[in-house]
């Protein structure tokens, strides 16, 4: 309750967006001062946070579904893989609700279902390197996709890359996805959440890797 107004409840979706895309700006923490409540939600006066993360009910603590945001997906993200690796990364370049149909760094474009791209499902893209040069991109779904981001296609541009085949590796906490491809992958997510991906040009000779994975 604020002194001219009341103010609307803080969504988790909108927490999850706003963190992703701190990250993919280069934030390496996030500072959850302004979601702590300061006093009893049922006692509470003009001038005051009422709700947060856990709230106060008496003698009572709540833990919201913001709490269980921070909890099962954020914290594990960023302890995760998903954390360790980007903390290392260095974001490159942004874009804010990107053109599916435009062409970004080494993406063609972007494809999926006609129905939701470009009109319904809005995405954001950052790129990033490493300190082997190494090529990662993130996408987010923006925090307005109410109806469900569609799953879409990120389709790689083969002349940016050495070799043809590429390895395409997916950070989600401590697990890793990696496939061989020379086209595109698929990203699959739910509203505010983002996926982060490395990407390698490959040669595979007698199933060891016999050359740096390196893009141009």
């Amino acid at each position: 309750k604020h002194d001219q107004a009341n103010e609307r409840e803080v969504e988790p979706h909108e927490i999850l967006y706003n963190s992703n895309l701190a990250l993919m700006y280069g934030a390496k923490y996030l500072s959850l001062f302004t979601y702590f409540a300061q006093t009893d939600i049922s006692k509470c006066a003009s001038g005051q946070t009422c709700s947060g993360i856990v709230n106060i009910d008496g003698d009572s603590l709540v833990y919201t579904d913001k709490y269980y945001l921070l909890k099962n997906t954020l914290k594990l993200r960023f302890k995760g893989l998903f954390g360790k690796t980007l903390k290392k990364l260095t974001p490159t370049e942004q874009i804010l609700d990107l053109n599916a149909s435009s062409h970004y760094n080494f993406i063609n474009n972007f494809s999926g279902n006609v129905d939701c791209l470009p009109a319904i499902s809005h995405y954001d893209l950052g790129f990033f390197t490493d300190s082997f040069s190494r090529d990662y991109f993130m996408v987010i779904s923006r925090w307005y996709n109410f109806s469900g981001a569609c799953p879409i296609y990120a389709n790689l541009d083969p002349s940016q890359f050495n070799y043809t085949n590429i390895s395409l590796t997916k950070y989600v906490a401590d697990t890793t996805y990696t496939v061989l491809s020379n086209a595109s992958i698929k990203i699959d997510l739910s509203i505010g959440d983002a996926e982060l991906i490395k990407v390698v040009p490959v040669v595979k000779y007698g199933g060891s890797l016999i050359v740096n994975e390196t893009t141009l």
